[in-house]
């Protein structure tokens, strides 16, 4: 009888634990993202040895990217397309021969884990914690997509600078023996 009394329970008027999780994480952007620039600047040797302020600012900006597109990624519940991931494509090429690969996927994978740690800091009910771990295969999916994405388009920049190189010093030799002065 006193379930009569009460009023009926509508699902649809409570809080979208996901929509929650993303608001918590767009509040906390600039924080997750120098947590993730700082251990990138710290733990890898290479990053650390460059000391240019444009170079730190590139990093700091390619973070706030996939920050950018992982929210969006884990708003849509799927992983983004390679067309979604451009971005990466000239901060990707900006460091072949400055950094190599293994050290550019090592900061790809430190960021990955601050946000993961920064969405299930985020996740204060139960029912964000089981957003965040149903939006654990999302991640994993977009991990998967950009580091694949990264890496080949790291190692077409890296063929395409070998190639110029190559191409420099076979003109370099073809000018010294026939006699001309070498171009600048």
């Amino acid at each position: 009888m006193s379930a009569m009394l009460d009023p009926p329970y509508d699902r649809a008027l409570e809080p979208d634990p996901l929509a929650g999780l993303i608001d918590a994480l767009t509040a906390r952007r600039e924080e997750v993202i120098e947590k993730g620039l700082h251990r990138i600047r710290t733990e890898i040797p290479e990053y650390r040895a460059i000391v240019d302020p444009a170079f730190v600012d590139d990093v700091r900006q390619h973070v706030a990217l996939h920050h950018d597109a992982l929210m969006r990624s884990v708003a849509a519940r799927r992983a983004l397309s390679r067309d979604e991931l451009s971005f990466m494509r000239t901060r990707a090429t900006r460091r072949v021969g400055r950094i190599p690969l293994a050290a550019f996927m090592q900061a790809f994978r430190i960021y990955q884990e601050e946000f993961w740690d920064a969405l299930l800091a985020s996740a204060d009910t139960e029912a964000a914690r089981m957003s965040a771990m149903d939006a654990a295969g999302t991640i994993i999916r977009y991990i998967n997509m950009a580091a694949a994405e990264a890496a080949d388009v790291y190692l077409e920049a890296e063929r395409l600078l070998h190639a110029q190189g190559e191409r420099t010093r076979r003109d370099l030799l073809e000018d010294l023996l026939a006699g001309r002065a070498p171009a600048p």
